[in-house]
Formats: C-alpha cells, structure tokens, sequence
C-alpha cells in the first residue's frame, strides 16, 4: 500500500458524511476535508509517513475563527506562519485528561498495513466523526468559547492551543472581542510568560496589544 493510494480510499470512505451530510469539502493535495461557516473553518487534516513498508497516519482537528485570524495576520512578522485559532492531534483530544493542565506527549499514530487496517480506520472515523469531532466543532466555534479555554487558566498550558507563544496573542486577541474584564491582568500574564519566548512572537503581542 502506498500513501496515495490509502488517502484515496479513505476519501472514499468517508466522502458521503463529510461531503455530502455535512457540507466539507475535499482538498486531496493538502489531504484534508474543510468547511466554512459563519466566518468559522473546520478542517480536518490527514498526516501520513511510511517507515518499513507501514504507513502511519496522524489525524488533526483545527478551528479557525477568521475575524481571529484576519487581527492576527495583521501583525504577524512572518509570512507563511501556519494559523489555527484551537485544534490538536485528534487522538489527544479524544483521550485528554484536563483542559487546562496539558502537557505535550508523543502523537500516536494509526497504523495501517492492509486493507483490513484501513476498514477499521474508517469504520472508526465515523464513529468518531459523529460523536467526537462534530461536537468539538459545534462546541467551540464562537469568540466566547475561545476566550473562556484559553484565557480561563492563562497560566497552565492548553489542550486546545499547546504553542505557548500563539496561543497567548490568540488568546489576548479573543479576550478583547469578547470583552474580557480580566484583559489587563491577561496583557500582564503573557507578557510576563512571553519573555523568554522567540522574539517575533514578542513582537506580535505588543503589536496587537497596539492595536486592540
């Protein structure tokens, strides 16, 4: 089995939920399915390698908040940054043990060596889909949800946006839309948290803090 080939079927598989009940779209040349809505992104992402003639596969769910994002870019120092408002590895997400105190561990992967392994896959995508992803999407998609999970616990990393730096101008930036009353004590918590963070992302926090 090859990469492509695995994708493909996979596609097919799960084509008459996403597509055709739940209005995604496929992108195949960046393997994953997306939707907009109410100027919100869904997407979901297929990461695949191949080691020793097995195929591993990585599955990714990210939230995209738009007038989020549109602030950030604004500011941003780096073209080609990737961006995503909340979303994690889809296997952490589905096995977390708290929200707020999240520490990085290795990615488990799905393996796939036979036609029987991409079944299964499928089969429990599905299942997933309806009683995992779906809500994870319809759950968390407002500016209020993203203020509340990333700034609630600004101290303790999170699950729902484990990249320090990012998270902290996503959060400032959601704190301010929604307006926050703890925004003041928030620009002291990340910029004190950011201080030994890479210096573009420094800069784009007092940029935004500028702007907000």
């Amino acid at each position: 089995m090859n990469i492509k080939d695995v994708f493909n079927s996979t596609v097919d598989g799960i084509s008459d939920l996403l597509i055709e009940e739940h209005n995604f779209i496929c992108n195949k040349s960046k393997k994953e399915f997306k939707r907009l809505n109410n100027n919100v992104l869904h997407i979901i992402r297929f990461f695949y390698h191949k080691k020793d003639n097995k195929i591993y596969l990585r599955l990714e769910i990210i939230i995209k908040l738009l007038d989020i994002e549109h602030i950030y870019k604004s500011v941003t120092t780096i073209d080609g940054r990737p961006y995503l408002t909340l979303g994690n590895d889809f296997l952490i997400l589905r096995n977390k043990k708290d929200d707020f105190d999240y520490k990085k561990n290795p990615t488990t992967y799905w393996l796939i060596e036979n036609s029987n392994d991409l079944e299964n896959f499928i089969f429990n995508f599905k299942s997933n889909f309806e009683e995992i992803i779906l809500p994870y999407f319809n759950e968390n998609s407002t500016i209020e949800r993203v203020d509340y999970l990333l700034n609630s616990h600004p101290l303790k990393m999170s699950i729902h946006n484990y990249i320090y730096p990012l998270r902290a101008n996503i959060g400032i930036i959601a704190a301010k839309l929604n307006n926050n009353q703890n925004f003041n004590d928030l620009i002291k918590i990340y910029e004190k948290e950011l201080d030994e963070a890479e210096e573009n992302y420094k800069n784009e926090f007092f940029k935004l803090i500028s702007i907000l």
